[in-house]
């Protein structure tokens, strides 16, 4: 919900407007953060820990004790902590294809966005290492691996160029204008054929327009 109707959720937001998008993205966040991972519990009394946290949360906890970073958003942090959290657990692919989403909506990818300088990692990871999520992990961590988690997102963020971004965000949206005007009855391989099938007959037109030039 958030990938597919999260650009024209937040423009409904803005808009202080209604909409499908809004609806389905507010469902998503009701079923997934409010009941799912709420039901998800550990129990006992001397460990009583919510599944709706996790190390991208641990992040937040960390930012709070710096002064640049604490005065931005917790939406915003928790964002840039999903990215490192997927570099810690060396999902690369699957981060780098939240890039344009990022880009298109405005979120934060590197440290700057938030106003954290690296100086300021000592103190934030001390902070997360303090947090009861920083044991909810499948392996344990280290606090230099953490780091270096941090590092190496803001890294690739950073080598994301403007042009790549700006092609990677046209692309983002122009799949999700196409998918708005998907026959839902259509089955997951027709959906894809539909798209992959407009997107390639607009690759021929610009090609013919180029060759005609």
């Amino acid at each position: 919900a958030f990938m597919n109707y999260g650009v024209k959720a937040m423009e409904q937001i803005r808009s202080h407007t209604d909409g499908y998008e809004l609806r389905q993205v507010a469902l998503g966040i009701i079923i997934t953060a409010g009941m799912v991972s709420n039901l998800t519990v550990d129990t006992s009394p001397k460990n009583e820990y919510f599944y709706n946290d996790s190390l991208a949360h641990c992040f937040y906890y960390g930012t709070t004790v710096c002064p640049g970073a604490h005065k931005h958003l917790h939406g915003e942090v928790v964002s840039l902590g999903i990215l490192v959290l997927l570099t810690l657990d060396k999902q690369f692919e699957r981060r780098n294809s939240l890039f344009p989403f990022y880009h298109t909506m405005g979120l934060p990818m590197t440290m700057d966005a938030i106003d954290l300088p690296e100086s300021d990692l000592p103190t934030l990871v001390g902070k997360s290492s303090q947090m009861a999520n920083w044991n909810y992990v499948p392996t344990p961590i280290t606090k230099e691996q953490f780091t270096q988690a941090i590092l190496d997102t803001d890294k690739a963020a950073g080598a994301l160029l403007p042009d790549e971004a700006a092609a990677r965000t046209r692309t983002l949206a122009l799949l999700e204008e196409w998918s708005r005007h998907l026959d839902s009855a259509l089955d997951a391989d027709d959906a894809f054929d539909t798209v992959r099938g407009a997107f390639n007959a607009q690759v021929r037109h610009r090609e013919d327009a180029v060759s005609t030039a």
